[in-house]
């Protein structure tokens, strides 16, 4: 066994303080779509969400050791019917002053489901698609679905479909080609049955973040109860190759669906080789009757969890789903929250762990090593009642995979608790395997069953702290022939024994790798034609029974005659080409670390060959291609206010030297340090320096102050006639702006319109807060004064009386022009007066009364600013 030098990897956890949401559509119940993300951390923090796109945004504060929630309006989160294959502005960026676990949650009435948010570190240019198809029985409610988010500008996704859309835009085996800039988002569904599992996505080469599921399905197909499927995709960097996948606690069975990344991917179940899949198939599994199942794969794949619906899974419950990580993704620390509401009855969290492990795992402080149970050889899991509440689970062992789950009697919802994207120590290992042998070392256990054919195996496991990447090389147990013949009464020595006669010998040899070698000798008594059978290995040179060629590349049949002992002779060879094993590895270091390879120890990038003899005498050639890791700075941010904490992190190096452009003298306290906390004053280069002064990597950390504030309004005074008034944001430097009323009214945008309602306020008062791109404010409040500007007549008046016996004109305006003319219904001129303080007494203007009825009016009014009103109505005259 040959073990390659250890090789440091940071560890990454579903924790962040960056994230990309997408919710997809849900076509459960007929209720409002609600869309909500839940943090969770150890550490208070203030969690901005912005949907980038719609200039909607909101800002929360979480407490250490808490969760909060906070409601997405549908407008800026998710659309409200099924149109797909069009570009949408529903992407969310979600970003936190500390690290936070992070989950989204899609619910309508009785249809729900959650989903663990991947940090944007974590996320990829190259996914695989695993959805769960529709129910053919139900073609208007059931529908794959798939989405995509930009997280950055000129983002072109490419893709072919597996089957055709809902809206028949595109079909099966039409290529896609989606450009996406930041926040942009991108969904399609499925038509009829069709389901995009194994739909390979790729970018140009820029990370976006991936959703699927079903907008509401039945599992497995033709069963009674539905819901939302909803589940963000796993880059496939960062699938396994082992997985162990339990029962949903209370339930009698579960759909288990793996996708492989890769050609001739053999699925191994408990040690059983089960079935084998190509590149983005599919293959389905179900938990009936077993406590969970182990999965054990010849390439790395995806594995997903899909509760069944009531009607054939058991009850309470309905369809969920959850993309589990590999046996050896888990983490030692999670602090978590349930995801509740009315409909949940039950909360429960499965919990897989190795048997080392089961000392040190802690729920909230409190051991729950005795609620294991043993699965196999390897695992335990524990299936654990929870309160709906945060809880905090620890394995101060060895990392756990943990899942959450809420039962209810028409809905069900699932979702990952954590993961980890890396392990703290990868070490590669080298090593052969005879030919349907077991196989025992560092964690990794295989049986006969899994290495009868010849070939390599790749498996991942961790053990005693340390990730061990096995590279394995079933060597085939070597069988070969030989053939001769001897004179009748002649003798041959054999393997150390006198043979005399014709007929079959056989005998074992050991070779130096402990696997047996088989030779058989077949002997035939000398005649005219003689059948020879020889091996070599490929590329060398043969030379035998009469026979000599320079190479041999591939099998060959020669021939030859001759007299032997005045007797003829044909000779025909049939000569075998054994092949040469050969492998590349592909390793990288921090320049001015070494690596052991098989006793060698490389400090240098480059590549090195290492030759070995494998059972059948052929060269086996190990190529070692070793490089030096990129070296990188990486800024927690990429701007930041004036003065604001920015977080320097380096990579791939084991020198720190600071620089920044223009000088920074923050760097001088943190020489050799990593990472460096800095606080620009403004936009500044920071560089990491070699010990010669070179320039080894980059970045720039942007500042802006905040904007300049601006504000314009239409009017100086709120119109009681025309109470609307038109905000705008002319702040200089302005990104997104918002309003806040004094009535509780708030709104966002550069400009607004707000229109009054009766009864009006005495003033209208708003603050606007304006925010440049890097989220740096200002505010100011202004408060517009109402009055009235309005002119006003009766409508009835009765002349000759006490009270209300002129018709006349009412306004606040200062009057400079009037005139109100009186007809009567055959239009004929009762009375009219340019003077607005004049009122009609209800005469002609020869004096004479006029009768008791509806008369018309006209009237022009212009002030001293200006203003015109001018308009017509009746009045009634009661006598």
């Amino acid at each position: 066994m040959f073990l390659w030098g250890t090789n440091m990897v940071a560890q990454t956890t579903t924790e962040g303080r960056d994230f990309w949401v997408m919710f997809l559509y849900n076509n459960g119940d007929q209720q409002p779509n609600q869309t909500t993300l839940i943090a969770v951390g150890d550490s208070n923090a203030t969690i901005t969400v912005t949907n980038p796109n719609t200039g909607w945004s909101t800002t929360a504060s979480l407490t250490a050791h808490n969760s909060i929630q906070i409601d997405v309006p549908t407008s800026s989160s998710t659309t409200t019917s099924s149109n797909t294959s069009t570009t949408t502005n529903y992407g969310l960026h979600v970003t936190s002053t500390t690290s936070i676990s992070l989950y989204a949650k899609n619910y309508r009435y009785k249809c729900n489901d959650a989903t663990l948010i991947y940090p944007t570190t974590s996320l990829g240019t190259h996914y695989i698609i695993q959805d769960y198809p529709a129910d053919p029985a139900h073609p208007t409610v059931s529908g794959a679905t798939v989405g995509f988010v930009a997280i950055s500008d000129s983002t072109t996704l490419t893709m072919v479909l597996p089957c055709t859309l809902m809206n028949n835009s595109a079909h099966s085996g039409d290529t896609l080609t989606i450009n996406l800039t930041q926040g942009k988002s991108y969904q399609l569904i499925a038509a009829s049955s069709g389901s995009f599992s194994g739909m390979e996505v790729t970018s140009n080469g820029k990370k976006f973040a991936s959703f699927q599921g079903n907008k509401c399905t039945y599992i497995p197909t033709g069963s009674g109860g539905a819901d939302i499927i909803y589940e963000q995709a796993v880059p496939v960097e960062h699938w396994g190759t082992e997985y162990v996948v339990p029962l949903t606690y209370g339930r009698s069975a579960d759909q288990v669906r793996i996708t492989s990344s890769e050609d001739n991917c053999q699925i191994y179940s408990n040690g059983n080789l089960i079935h084998t899949l190509q590149k983005g198939e599919t293959f389905e599994d179900n938990l009936f009757g077993v406590a969970a199942r182990h999965y054990v794969c010849t390439e790395k794949v995806c594995v997903g969890k899909y509760l069944r619906s009531a009607s054939s899974g058991g009850s309470p419950g309905d369809p969920s789903s959850v993309i589990l990580p590999p046996a050896n993704r888990g983490v030692t620390h999670t602090r978590f929250s349930t995801i509740g509401n009315t409909e949940f009855s039950n909360y429960y969290i499965n919990i897989i762990a190795h048997h080392s492990y089961l000392s040190g795992i802690t729920l909230d402080g409190i051991s729950i090593s005795n609620q294991f149970s043993q699965l196999d050889s390897t695992y335990s899991c524990a299936q654990i009642s929870v309160t709906n509440s945060i809880h905090l689970l620890e394995s101060s062992l060895g990392p756990v995979v943990a899942e959450c789950y809420g039962l209810g009697s028409y809905a069900s919802h699932a979702f990952l608790l954590a993961r980890s994207f890396g392990n703290d120590s990868i070490v590669p290992v080298f090593d052969t395997i005879c030919q349907g042998a077991g196989y025992d070392s560092l964690g990794l256990s295989l049986q006969p069953a899994q290495t009868q054919t010849a070939g390599e195996l790749h498996y991942e496991r961790d053990y005693q702290g340390v990730h061990y990447v096995f590279h394995l090389t079933v060597m085939p147990v070597s069988r070969s022939d030989v053939y001769d013949s001897i004179a009748p009464g002649d003798t041959m020595t054999w393997n150390g024994i006198e043979v005399t006669a014709a007929g079959e010998y056989t005998v074992t040899l050991t070779d130096a790798n402990g696997c047996d070698s088989v030779v058989t000798l077949h002997l035939f008594y000398i005649g005219s034609t003689v059948d020879l059978y020889d091996t070599l290995c490929a590329g060398n040179a043969y030379s035998g029974h009469g026979f000599s060629v320079s190479i041999v590349t591939a099998d060959t049949v020669m021939a030859r005659d001759t007299v032997e002992d005045d007797v003829p002779k044909h000779y025909v060879l049939h000569l075998t080409a054994l092949p040469n094993a050969h492998t590349d590895i592909n390793l990288s270091i921090i320049n001015g670390d070494t690596v052991a390879v098989c006793d060698t120890l490389l400090s240098v990038a480059g590549d090195y060959t290492f030759h070995y003899t494998s059972a059948n005498g052929c060269d086996s050639t190990v190529v070692v291609h070793l490089a030096y890791e990129t070296v990188g700075i990486h800024a927690s941010k990429e701007g930041v206010c004036p003065g604001e904490e920015v977080t320097l992190t380096a990579t791939g190096t084991h020198t720190y030297i600071w620089s920044a452009s223009p000088y920074d003298p923050e760097l001088d306290a943190q020489q050799g340090i990593n990472p460096i906390v800095v606080h620009p004053m403004q936009t500044t280069v920071y560089s990491l320096l070699d010990a010669a002064g070179n320039v080894l990597s980059t970045v720039s950390v942007g500042t802006e102050a905040a904007p300049l504030l601006c504000v314009e309004v239409n009017r100086d005074i709120l119109d009681f006639d025309n109470p609307v008034l038109l905000f705008t944001d002319c702040s200089e430097g302005r990104y997104i702006t918002s309003w806040h009323f004094a009535d509780g009214r708030h709104f966002t945008g550069e400009k607004i319109r707000r229109r009054y309602y009766y009864p009006l306020p005495d003033s209208a008062v708003v603050t606007m807060t304006s925010c440049n791109r890097y989220n740096c404010c200002a505010d100011t409040t202004i408060a517009i004064p109402m009055k009235i500007l309005s002119v006003w007549f009766p409508n009835v008046f009765t002349p000759d009386e006490d009270n209300n016996n002129l018709f006349q004109c009412f306004t606040s305006f200062d009057v400079e022009m009037f005139e109100l003319i009186i007809y009567n219904r055959w239009g004929l001129l009762m009375w009219s007066s340019e003077d607005v303080n004049e009122g009609w007494d209800g005469r002609r203007t020869d004096g004479t009364p006029c009768t008791q009825g509806a008369y018309a009016y006209k009237y022009y009014l212009k002030s001293t600013d200006g203003t015109v009103r001018h308009g017509s109505g009746t009045v009634t005259i009661i006598r």
